[in-house]
């Protein structure tokens, strides 16, 4: 006799993989066919699963079509079979299942990535953001070696694909969508401010100041790395600006003196 335990694997295994037989196990239905009622569960086990991907991934299933959305859904969920506790993580390996199995859509994965990125950082927490007001208050000669030290929440990625535009019309309700692919990927920052998921491009220049921000120099050391791309007498001014920017836009969680370690 088997226990509850195995059975329950049984019908687990079936409802992943439409193997096994769990059939003995079963109160027959009124119809007599035992194969409708286990339908009716493993169905729902991928309706479940695709609702989750079309919740995640809304304006990617606009660009697919309702069709071939389901379609690909379901090839990904017998691919990834869900492992995991939280529902959430369903979509979790769905970009990388694109780029892998839809080599000759290069964008699909990419706007996967880009809302897969928005998505999961709404359910991080809202950090305590450094205010400009805070920055105000120390004395310029200790400038220099201050260090900005991004927040927790801040994603940094690259897009070779217009996914911020086609994500903002879809957003919009707008009719038309197209796909366009740019001279070279764009760097955007992505990040979570006030419960919701906000993005920005950035330019070259501001790459180099965020990768050297990022890699933690002072103040002074990020202004010199930013002489080899801005007129050196006009570093300071740009950078601060830019920096004051970034921290309106809740970017920063704290800063500390050169040589400080994060405790």
């Amino acid at each position: 006799m088997s226990t509850l335990l195995e059975i329950q694997k049984k019908l687990q295994n079936y409802l992943l993989t439409g193997e096994g037989n769990v059939g003995s196990y079963l109160v027959i239905p009124p119809s007599k066919i035992l194969k409708d009622r286990l339908n009716i569960y493993r169905e729902g086990y991928y309706l479940r699963l695709w609702f989750l991907l079309k919740e995640d991934y809304p304006t990617l299933k606009r660009m697919m079509g309702n069709k071939i959305f389901e379609r690909i859904a379901r090839q990904y969920i017998d691919a990834y079979p869900s492992r995991y506790y939280s529902i959430r993580d369903t979509g979790l390996h769905f970009p990388e299942f694109l780029k892998k199995e839809y080599p000759r859509f290069p964008a699909w994965a990419e706007l996967a990535r880009f809302e897969q990125i928005l998505k999961r950082l709404t359910f991080e927490e809202d950090p305590r953001p450094l205010q400009w007001e805070d920055l105000q208050n120390i004395p310029g000669e200790q400038w220099g070696e201050l260090v900005f030290h991004f927040q927790p929440t801040l994603r940094q990625s690259f897009f070779l694909y217009n996914v911020d535009e086609v994500w903002k019309k879809a957003l919009n309700k707008e009719k038309k969508l197209f796909f366009k692919k740019q001279e070279e990927s764009k760097a955007f920052l992505l990040w979570r401010k006030n419960m919701h998921s906000y993005f920005m491009s950035i330019n070259s220049e501001q790459l180099c100041l965020f990768n050297a921000l990022q890699s933690g120099q002072s103040f002074s050391d990020v202004c010199e790395k930013m002489c080899e791309v801005i007129a050196e007498d006009e570093v300071v001014a740009w950078t601060a600006q830019t920096l004051k920017t970034w921290v309106e836009e809740e970017l920063f969680s704290f800063l500390l003196p050169s040589g400080e370690g994060v405790a």
